[in-house]
């Protein structure tokens, strides 16, 4: 049969100046039943004015204290009373009504409860009486209203215990547990109720009657990675002395920092220490300031418990969803307000506070404050601070903010903060003597045993690991998960996890290995949009819309698996849209795939964080220029998003638009100046390729500044920008093609082949440009062009006659043609050219002798004369060829008398030569052809026969 379960009354007894202790003794007496060696056989049955479950009517016809014994029972009537008193001895009650027996009064209806409790107790043995007075000073303000009855009351209490002592022999007349705080009460109240009940159970054994077992904590008592919240008080241990010391500054101070490592519990300690504590008035009045609670359904806090970027980078919209409800302006505008008149927010949570029925004050709590330093806009940063200090300068508000201790200096580094800092902080160090309570304490509460020795065992490799807490957690709500039937917690479970340092890595290990190929490969795009990093290279979490975080079902998977794991958590947005986040920062340094990952990309994770910084001081600034990014500090953050793939807003992608993109607007604005304009095209050079589509572009500008400009611009990029413009040679408009032969003729070398058509071109100034340009080229390319222009307009026959004699032997033939031009100036220019040639052009003049038809013919036969003697050896040479002859002979007698010294010579030689030349001389008809002639005999019919 089932050991029959023993039900105790235990009675409170105090005034309302120790509602703490109250809490704390309605704490240990529920715990208590779930004591391994206590559960079952017994549970408790608190008698209090303030017990929930009691609701006592309060009668007109009587008083209070009265009102309180008929509705439950009397302290005499109980098993166990719990007497505690501090500064206070209680409400004075009717001298009428409740006396002693020698007509003497009782001093409160504590007192009463006290006497009423100990007179059974020495008559019966029952109720045992545990009588506790707190011993911290208590303090109070002489100027105030109320200050003579709180002098009355300490009065009170130190004569009440002056009557447990023997004024006359000095003996202690009644046992009195003192204590310091309401931690250490808890502490000696738990020791003493445990051997008054074990007294009173005694060593138990079967019998019949009701067995009764505890109402067991469902589901995990162990939070993994997630922090404590207030609907976790019940399975909160280890935090009492820190809760104490944090109601204590709240007490007295109407802002504090819990300042702490990552991972010490700073969230925790707020949400299911200090929250409880002062909805139970711990704080006098604060059971009816407007309190932060926990949603389990939605995962988030309600009332003013918030984190900076909650909902982005602007912290003050988190605060008006807080505020809005019930005003007429939107979220959105209420923020605007607020940014702009941070001492709104004043009237504003005491008009909210009021509106929900509470007193016209609140607490206000901003966890994990380093966000205000790592995702929020810096131009927020400052107003929000102000919003802050105006709750705490007014006292509308108490406020406290969680911030990691990495990122102390960089608060006091703002005046606004530090001034703030100065009123409080509390510093939170990771729990030693406490994380014994944190193992066992909640698995009694959920029915849980550990297999023997193992809660020493993970106690002592958490007390060897770095960052411990949220480690002991994981691993804790781990062994949960794998627990046995019987609800064990076994050693065989640890080892395999790897202890309290290798278990979050197991887990995520075997959630990611069991996803397929494709989700895994998602992994460094997910996890790229949230991890940040902090400036001093530490990783911190980043919060990112579900919908944005997840842009594929594979993503989608990974998400949903590794929250189903408790790594990632997903929470309530703005306007309810969920909100995803790593569950704990441990996850970056214990999960080896993502540490190795983040290790090789925490650089690119910082020059992502200096984009959104610097993109928040572009905005703050205008938007002036000066504040841009060059192109290569950009392309690295291009590199970085090919490996991060983050997802930015719309003011940082318009601050990473390309450096090119946001110089050819400026040079295309009709504003910038001739001078700036110019240092655009510089840069834009510099930046090519990547700024050659645009110059193209801008060859078609309506502007002859622009168009001259970027054909600068890609001339000087050249080849890599030529197969780009050579379309535009084709362009139907003249101007265009004109800029177009501009670029690829002034870059180097010169594409001739693009250029050679243009020659032909409808618009002469087109033609003339290209010419110009293949006239400077060398080769074949030169030839073709001044052949071309040779059967151009006069200008253009002009131009090719003077250059073709550049040509050499090869400009000859051209050069006979444009000597019969019809142009004069053509031929006069063709003329100068040969001359020019000289001798080097002789022999392709002769050779037209034989190959050409008359006129050309006769135009070599003039160009050769225009030579002048210097033609005159290989014109007599030739001479041997009977069928030029006469040409030869034309040639020479159009010479003139500077040819005949030179003929002269040569009539002695052979006859061939010396025919030609006495033909020539006869043909000049100089004074001195003749008399040479008639000085050699030969002036005869028979010897100028030819």
């Amino acid at each position: 049969m089932s050991e029959t379960t023993r039900v105790l009354r235990v009675f409170i007894s105090s005034p309302g100046d120790v509602a703490e202790e109250r809490l704390l003794a309605r704490s240990a007496i529920d715990q208590l039943m779930y004591d391994p060696f206590l559960r079952g056989r017994v549970s408790f049955e608190v008698i209090a004015w303030d017990v929930g479950r009691i609701a006592v009517p309060m009668l007109a016809t009587q008083t209070p204290q009265l009102s309180v014994n008929d509705a439950i029972p009397r302290p005499s009537e109980c098993d166990i009373v719990i007497v505690i008193l501090w500064g206070r001895m209680g409400t004075p009650i009717p001298a009428s009504a409740f006396v002693r027996a020698d007509g003497s009064p009782y001093a409160s209806g504590t007192e009463w409860e006290f006497e009423d409790a100990v007179g059974a107790s020495r008559e019966t043995g029952r109720p045992a009486v545990l009588v506790y007075r707190r011993r911290s000073p208590v303090v109070y303000d002489l100027a105030a209203p109320d200050a003579t009855e709180r002098a009355d009351q300490l009065a009170s209490v130190e004569a009440f215990f002056g009557r447990m002592v023997d004024d006359s022999t000095g003996s202690i007349l009644s046992g009195v547990n003192e204590y310091s705080s309401p931690d250490a009460f808890r502490k000696l109240l738990e020791a003493h109720l445990r051997e008054l009940v074990f007294r009173l159970v005694g060593p138990g054994g079967d019998g019949a009657g009701d067995h009764v077992e505890p109402q067991l904590w469902s589901g995990s008592p162990f939070p993994g990675l997630r922090s404590f919240t207030s609907v976790d008080e019940p399975i909160f241990f280890g935090r009492g002395q820190q809760t104490d010391e944090l109601v204590d500054r709240i007490a007295g101070e109407s802002f504090v920092a819990v300042v702490g490592a990552s991972g010490s519990g700073k969230s925790s300690l707020v949400g299911a220490g200090l929250i409880p504590r002062l909805a139970a008035g711990a704080v006098e009045g604060s059971d009816r300031w407007w309190l932060p609670a926990f949603e389990p359904r939605l995962n988030q806090w309600t009332g003013l418990f918030l984190t900076p970027a909650e909902m982005g980078p602007d912290p003050f919209l988190v605060l008006a969803q807080r505020l809005a409800p019930g005003t007429s302006t939107s979220v959105r505008r209420l923020a605007e307000r607020l940014r702009a008149e941070p001492d709104a927010v004043s009237p504003l949570v005491g008009a909210r506070a009021t509106a929900l029925g509470r007193a016209a004050s609140a607490l206000m709590v901003v966890d994990q404050f380093e966000e205000l330093f790592t995702l929020v806009d810096e131009r927020y940063r400052q107003p929000f601070i102000e919003a802050l200090a105006e709750l705490s300068r007014t006292g509308t508000a108490r406020v406290v903010i969680t911030v990691r201790s990495d990122f102390y200096a960089a608060c006091l580094d703002l005046p606004g903060l530090a001034r703030l800092l100065t009123q409080g902080h509390l510093p939170l160090a990771a729990p030693t003597d406490e994380l014994l309570d944190m193992i066992v304490r909640p698995a009694a509460r959920a029915g849980l045993e550990f297999d023997p020795g193992l809660p020493a065992r993970i106690l002592a490799d958490a007390g060897r690991t770095s960052g411990s807490l949220p480690l002991l957690a994981y691993t804790l709500d781990e062994l949960y998960r794998l627990r046995d039937d019987s609800g064990r917690l076994t050693a065989r479970a640890y080892e395999g996890l790897g202890g309290v340092s290798g278990a979050i890595g197991a887990r995520a290990h075997e959630a990611f290995s069991a996803l397929t190929a494709d989700v895994r490969d998602t992994f460094r795009d997910v996890f790229g949009r949230l991890v940040d990093v902090a400036e001093g290279g530490n990783f911190t979490r980043r919060r990112c819309e579900l919908d944005r975080a997840v842009q594929s079902p594979a993503e989608r998977a990974l998400v949903d698996a590794l929250t189903e794991a408790r790594l990632l958590e997903v929470s309530g947005g703005e306007d309810g849209r969920p909100v995803v986040s790593v569950a704990h920062e441990a996850l970056f340094s214990r999960w080896p795939l993502l540490a190795d990952w983040l290790e090789g990309i925490r650089a690119d994770l910082q020059l992502i964080r200096r984009v959104n910084i610097a993109a928040a001081e572009w905005q703050a600034s205008g938007r002036d220029e000066s504040y841009l990014w060059q192109q290569e500090r950009l392309d690295a953050v291009v590199r970085a998003r090919a490996v991060l793939h983050p997802v930015f807003d719309a003011v940082v992608e318009e601050f990473l638009q390309p450096e090119h993109l946001r110089l050819l607007a400026r040079l295309e604005d009709e504003s910038t100046m001739a001078h700036a304009r110019q240092t655009v095209a510089d840069r834009l050079v510099e930046l090519s390729p990547a700024s050659i589509p645009g110059l193209v572009r801008c060859l078609s500008s309506p502007s002859p500044e622009v168009r001259g400009v970027a054909s600068s611009a890609l001339a000087r990029i050249g080849t890599p920008a030529a197969s780009s413009v050579k379309p535009l040679l084709r362009h139907a408009d003249a101007e265009v093609r004109l800029a177009a032969v501009g670029a690829i003729g002034r870059s180097k070398p010169v594409d001739s082949s693009a250029l050679l058509p243009l020659l032909a071109d409808t618009d002469s100034r087109v033609r003339s440009v290209a010419a110009g340009i293949l006239e400077g080229t060398e080769g074949r390319d030169r030839v073709e062009v001044l052949l071309q222009l040779a059967a151009g307009d006069a200008d253009e026959r002009w131009r090719a006659a003077g250059k073709l004699g550049t040509l050499g032997v090869e400009g000859v033939g051209p050069l006979i043609g444009l000597a019969v031009d019809p142009s004069r100036l053509v031929q006069r220019s063709a003329r100068l050219a040969v001359q020019a040639l000289g001798r080097v052009a002789v022999p392709p003049l002769i050779a037209e002798f034989r190959d050409g038809e008359a006129t050309r013919r006769g135009a070599a036969a003039d160009l050769l004369a225009a030579i002048g003697p210097d033609a005159i050896p290989d014109l007599l040479d030739a001479a041997a060829d009977s069928s030029i002859r006469q040409d030869i002979r034309s040639a020479l007698s159009t010479m003139g008398p500077e040819a005949v010294p030179a003929l002269l010579e040569v009539l002695s030689g052979p006859a061939p030569a010396r025919d030609v030349a006495v033909a020539a001389l006869l043909d000049i008809g100089s004074m001195a052809a003749v008399f040479g002639l008639v000085e050699r005999g030969l002036l005869t019919s028979d010897a100028i026969t030819v």
